[in-house]
């Protein structure tokens, strides 16, 4: 798919809203209730579900972007997630729960704040390139979305939604 033909997509927008609204989540500064965690795991599902129904577009304008998140907010929206977080950083997992059917993989330890803040980073990142709005940053961004997505964060979304699930139940 090109370009042009996605960016007018109601699939498309839809995963842009998403995005917005899981870094928006993520970077105000509220005081900390359990409403913020229910809202963090409503807004991870929503960027899962439309990461999945985002097609992929050809790249024809590969230039990278050498868009990088400031040290300094990187470390205030970390403070933030861990206040949303408290005690329920870590949790146990098997990585591929498909290789263990004989029980042969130990559980390891999963960092909810390391999930967070992985998928913030990959998606502020293409953000900042996509807002740069030239033809080549939207097309970069887009494509950067979704592999992403399919190479990173949605095993850390998977994972925190689990993680989160339990933590409300």
């Amino acid at each position: 798919m090109k370009r042009e033909q996605l960016l007018s997509t109601a699939e498309f927008q839809n995963f842009l809203k998403s995005c917005r609204e899981f870094c928006h989540v993520l970077e105000t500064d509220r005081r900390t209730d359990a409403n913020d965690l229910l809202k963090l795991q409503k807004s991870l599902l929503e960027i899962y579900s439309n990461a999945l129904n985002l097609p992929t577009i050809d790249l024809e304008l590969n230039v990278d972007f050498e868009k990088t998140l400031a040290r300094k907010e990187l470390d205030i929206i970390r403070n933030r997630a861990s206040a949303l977080l408290g005690e329920n950083q870590y949790y146990w997992t098997i990585f591929d729960p498909t290789e263990n059917i004989y029980g042969n993989e130990a559980p390891v330890m999963g960092d909810l704040l390391d999930d967070i803040m992985d998928i913030y980073h990959d998606i502020k990142r293409q953000l900042m390139i996509y807002d740069l709005n030239t033809a080549e940053s939207i097309e970069n961004a887009v494509w950067g979305m979704k592999f992403d997505f399919w190479c990173h964060w949605s095993n850390h979304a998977i994972d925190a939604l689990r993680t989160i699930h339990y933590v409300l139940e």
